[in-house]
């Protein structure tokens, strides 16, 4: 295999081949030098591609300013216009992005739907395939937080978990299946096959199966213990905290 040098020089006849901007619509007119990195320049990812690396029929298409991208597999980021600093390696991974930046994606469609959304980590075919604008969330396994559209900060680990979360915040889901189901719900931790917050929100929930059945619960396998709600006490010593156990109302005194 012979290797040619960038700036080694070809004639030939490139009437109406676009060979200086992809997409730009400008075509030569006759018979024309070019070189090498002519042609890496016209098919390399449409637009400026300086220090994006793109490889992948159609791949990273419409970028327009985008830099610091990494783009492999057919159709991965086509849609990226101005998003940088993102990286994504599968068929049609981060397809739609627009604008997001800091992005990690490694599956065929993995966070495909992906327009605005920041600083996501998207690993497994499918994983966060609907998000459009949700930042800072990490899922990890075929379809976690398959459905999940716009929501922050959750992080889901195995096999479609969070699959159907579609607007929650802040949850941290962990094992094949957890909250698979549940399409709602804030601040849960969940941990344990099949196990489920039910569409609540600020619950623990531990073990194969353990399920919620009201909000602030504490689950554990199939158990479930509502834990009510903490309010500290405020006055000038500070030494109670009110609570509120199964809708009694106690004191629990702080030892100095």
């Amino acid at each position: 295999m012979a290797i040619v040098p960038s700036t080694a020089q070809f004639r030939a006849d490139t009437t109406g081949v676009t060979i200086v901007e992809k997409g730009s619509g400008l075509t030569n007119a006759r018979a024309a030098f070019f070189t090498m990195q002519d042609i890496v320049d016209t098919i390399g990812g449409g637009g400026p591609t300086t220090s994006n690396t793109v490889y992948g029929l159609n791949a990273f298409e419409q970028n327009i300013n985008g830099v610091n991208n990494v783009a492999i597999g057919s159709e991965s980021m086509r849609l990226n216009q101005i998003g940088s600093y993102s990286t994504a390696v599968g068929q049609a991974s981060l397809l739609n992005n627009v604008s997001g930046q800091n992005n990690t994606v490694l599956g065929s469609f993995a966070s495909f739907e992906n327009t605005t959304g920041s600083n996501n980590v998207a690993v497994g075919q499918g994983a966060m395939q609907d998000n459009q604008t949700g930042s800072n969330n990490v899922a990890l396994g075929k379809r976690a937080l398959w459905e999940h559209q716009s929501s922050l900060e959750n992080v889901a680990i195995g096999f479609e978990a969070g699959r159907d979360i579609v607007f929650g915040n802040t949850n941290t889901i962990i094992g094949s299946l957890a909250m698979q189901t549940a399409q709602f719900g804030d601040s849960n931790t969940v941990v344990g096959y099949n196990a489920s917050n039910n569409g609540w929100s600020g619950c623990v929930i531990l073990g194969k199966n353990a399920s919620a059945i009201n909000f602030n619960a504490f689950v554990v396998g199939s158990v479930s213990y509502p834990v009510g709600s903490f309010n500290p006490y405020t006055g000038a010593a500070a030494e109670y905290w009110n609570v509120e156990i199964n809708g009694v109302a106690k004191k629990i005194m702080l030892a100095p």
